[in-house]
């Protein structure tokens, strides 16, 4: 499963000039059932700091 997650993300890198942006992110130890928790406290993290900090990506 893990190859196929690298594979979407590698898929949708193609897609950042249309303003996605996408990692991949191994959570060590997680399984499948617990990867949700993991994924969740991740992306919350990510939405609480958007528009704290400028993107690493951007030359501003």
């Amino acid at each position: 499963m893990v190859g196929n997650a690298r594979d979407l993300v590698s898929q949708l890198k193609g897609l950042t000039k249309a303003g996605l942006r996408s990692e991949f992110q191994l959570f060590p130890g997680a399984n499948h059932g617990t990867n949700a928790t993991h994924s969740s406290v991740a992306a919350l993290a990510l939405a609480a700091a958007i528009g704290k900090n400028p993107s690493r990506d951007q030359d501003d």
